[in-house]
């Protein structure tokens, strides 16, 4: 049997390359960023880790998982998902905030809490572990031939390997690009939601039930067009990716805007050139 040389396209290969480096530096310069400004609390993003475990993945595993064994048509099981991961996601983080407050209510624990959590999902396991993963996986397959890569492989994993390979050929590059932009949005996502549950904690009644609302809210809209595309309810990838992009870039706004309000006594001013002027 023959194979090509090269059996990863240079765009594949490109396309591999982009995602790793969202991943890996997202978190990164957002903890270098926040550092200088002294808001990260290291006990807080550990914290943020746990969260990621208990919310992340066990809960919303254990939601999901129910939630694909019952079947049933595309658009309500969409949006069950989409509750789910909004609940699990959304709630564990308000949850986690609540109580955190209560050792440190400062800004420092909305920002360092989702930088535990992205750690692991963004980070590490979309960035190291999957992306790390498949860009040395098709760079060793194009510098050494298919066939001596495979020739390395246990006769027992060849095939399951040989189909992984076949898939990882067989992406669009542009789907590789979208995956790029899709880690970011989770990023941000998590981040602005965050910052959002935060004053839903900060806040009393009415207020408390709306921003926790519009927290979830956000969360339940940018999984639903992902789902439904997942579960063959549409073909059309490029809207469904448009329609998550949008509520990123929606819930990122709504927490700016909601620093400039909340967060205005925090703010720190200089004093007058002029002493003798009035403050």
């Amino acid at each position: 049997m023959e194979f090509a040389e090269q059996y990863f396209s240079n765009d594949v290969i490109a396309g591999l390359f982009v995602v790793v480096l969202v991943c890996l530096m997202l978190p990164v310069f957002y903890l270098i960023f926040y550092t200088v400004k002294k808001k990260i609390d290291l006990v807080t993003t550990a914290l943020g880790i746990l969260g990621y475990l208990l919310f992340g993945y066990l809960l919303s595993g254990f939601l999901l998982g129910a939630v694909s064994g019952m079947g049933g048509e595309p658009m309500p099981t969409a949006l069950l998902r989409s509750l789910c991961v909004a609940a699990a996601e959304g709630g564990g983080a308000f949850v986690a905030l609540y109580f955190l407050r209560r050792r440190a209510d400062e800004l420092a624990t909305p920002i360092s809490y989702p930088l535990g959590y992205t750690l692991i999902d963004v980070f590490l396991l979309r960035g190291i572990v999957s992306g790390v993963g498949n860009l040395g996986t098709a760079y060793t397959v194009n510098s050494v031939g298919l066939e001596d890569f495979m020739a390395n492989v246990a006769p027992e994993n060849q095939a399951t390997m040989l189909e992984q390979l076949q898939r990882l050929q067989g992406l669009e590059p542009y789907k590789n690009y979208f995956s790029a932009v899709d880690c970011a949005c989770i990023f941000l996502l998590f981040v602005a939601m965050c910052r959002i549950l935060w004053y839903a904690v900060k806040q009393e009644g009415s207020r408390r039930v709306l921003l926790l609302v519009l927290g979830l809210a956000f969360r339940f809209a940018a999984e639903l067009p992902t789902a439904f595309y997942q579960l063959g309810g549409t073909e059309n990838f490029i809207l469904c990716e448009a329609i998550r992009y949008a509520v990123t870039a929606l819930c990122v706004v709504t927490a700016v805007l909601l620093h400039f309000r909340y967060d205005e006594k925090q703010r720190v001013r200089d004093d007058p050139v002029n002493r003798r002027m009035p403050r």
